[in-house]
């Protein structure tokens, strides 16, 4: 089990859970897997600002998506290279 498995196939995780803890899938509704709960509202920041940022954080970000490989780390560091190829305004 990764994390990466829990968001690519949420049902096929959690029925793998349920089974280790005996457990009948049948007794979890799925269709509430596909609703997403507690999202919040993202604003994005100005393109400079993020590109500024990703320029001094760079480095780090790089190190944990180094160490780590997860869904998370692969997203920062594509943000982060999008912002940085971005052209200053």
């Amino acid at each position: 089990l990764t994390a990466a498995s829990a968001f690519a196939e949420p049902v096929q995780f959690l029925n793998r859970i349920l089974g280790f803890l005996g457990i009948e899938s049948g007794q979890v509704a799925e269709a509430r897997l596909a609703k997403r709960e507690n999202t919040g509202v993202y604003r994005d920041f100005p393109a400079e600002a993020k590109k500024q940022l990703y320029q001094e954080w760079e480095g780090e970000i790089r190190a944990l998506h180094a160490r780590f490989a997860n869904h998370y780390t692969t997203r920062w560091l594509e943000e982060a290279e999008e912002a940085l190829k971005a052209k200053s305004l």
